[in-house]
């Protein structure tokens, strides 16, 4: 399995730790993941990016069995050209299971959509996050 990919003049590929600064930056818009916590996740080959023009634009970080997303971001600007459509499939194709499950503990109401049409569905909504 090749775990890099040319799309949009972007590129989805599996994270270093030089790119942990734009991970972090990114997530923050949700979550503040730890140094230490997201070098364990790139060690394990647990988390990819979407770079483009040497720029983290999206990301996605799964749980410790590859069971769950535990995160997928992309930046707001860059909402509504496929770039989580892409991460969303490269989790797919590089998990360890059949049935991928989304764990959200804080998801914005708006990504619902999104969410759909990767084919979940909605369970409950605990607190609306706009």
């Amino acid at each position: 399995m090749e775990n890099k990919k040319n799309t949009n003049s972007g590129e989805v590929r599996l994270a270093t730790y030089d790119n942990i600064k734009g991970i972090q930056k990114l997530y923050s818009m949700f979550y503040f993941m730890y140094t230490d916590a997201l070098k364990k996740y790139i060690d394990k080959e647990m988390v990819f990016v979407y770079e483009k023009d040497n720029e983290i634009i999206g990301c996605v970080t799964y749980g410790m069995r590859k069971d769950k997303i535990l995160m997928l971001v992309v930046n707001k600007k860059y909402r509504g050209q496929g770039i989580g459509k892409e991460l969303f499939k490269i989790s797919t194709e590089t998990s360890n299971i059949n049935e991928l499950k989304i764990m959200a503990t804080m998801s914005p109401v708006s990504s619902i959509p999104f969410w759909k049409k990767m084919g979940f569905e909605e369970t409950s909504i605990i607190e609306k996050i706009h």
